[in-house]
């Protein structure tokens, strides 16, 4: 196969993806009444965006392939998506935003002690090469809801059974469709809990019981940064869960 047949080829798979994903997702590649920026989906004018999308990579010294519509990639966690869209001038571009592999429900779980401490992970994340200390989270799996995610993640990541399991609100990602839900935890938590084998494989390396106050000091002295985790605690606070002794 040629070069450009290979590229027509790959092209073509992208494009074709790309229409399965809006069957499965419809919501997804609405355009709502009076929307800034219109997904378009005819062939000719996500061509032309396409087109000058491959111009402007060529032009910065990278490949023109980058400029493709469709689904440019995915894996079992994330879809990247490029649109072919119209903006309010009326000039054509293409916008990426990220789909969750998994139709559903991540989660972000605000887990508490019977005293009320909060229980806090040590997290390395790959992404940006740092540790972190977060509430326990993870994306949407196939077939859980996300009461049952929550609480799958409270055994995975802590290493205790969830006992009850209550839907505080939830967190929304600008440029996805990641839907991902709060939710408050109880569990017999004992005074050190122990990183079991499976927490260590993900990258994580302890666990903390803290007081609100003190999750509020480490948030102060930029000690907690994780935006989930500050989100989180930003909805836990306004439902009344937290406990400030």
């Amino acid at each position: 196969m040629s070069d450009g047949s290979a590229a027509a080829s790959s092209r073509a798979g992208r494009r074709a993806a790309y229409e399965r994903l809006r069957a499965e997702r419809p919501q997804m590649f609405a355009n709502p009444p009076g929307t800034p920026i219109e997904i378009v989906f005819d062939e000719k004018l996500q061509d032309e965006a396409a087109g000058l999308s491959a111009e402007a990579q060529r032009d910065r010294g990278l490949p023109a392939e980058f400029g493709d519509i469709g689904v440019l990639y995915e894996d079992s966690y994330l879809k990247l998506v490029k649109d072919a869209v119209r903006f309010p001038s009326g000039r054509l571009g293409t916008y990426i935003r990220t789909f969750a592999a998994v139709e559903g429900e991540g989660v972000v779980v605000f887990a508490t002690a019977a005293d009320g401490r909060i229980a806090l992970v040590r997290h390395y994340r790959h992404g940006c090469r740092e540790w972190h200390w977060e509430f326990p989270r993870g994306f949407a799996e196939p077939g859980l809801g996300g009461a049952q995610n929550a609480a799958k993640e409270m055994q995975e990541e802590v290493g205790v059974a969830a006992g009850t399991v209550n839907f505080l609100g939830w967190l929304d990602g600008q440029d996805s469709d990641h839907k991902v839900g709060v939710y408050h935890v109880t569990a017999d938590l004992p005074e050190e809990p122990e990183v079991t084998a499976e927490a260590a494989e993900e990258g994580i390396d302890g666990i903390r019981l803290v007081t609100a106050r003190q999750l509020e000091s480490m948030i102060r002295a930029g000690e907690l940064t994780d935006m989930f985790t500050l989100s989180a605690y930003a909805i836990a606070v306004a439902g009344g869960v937290v406990a400030r002794p």
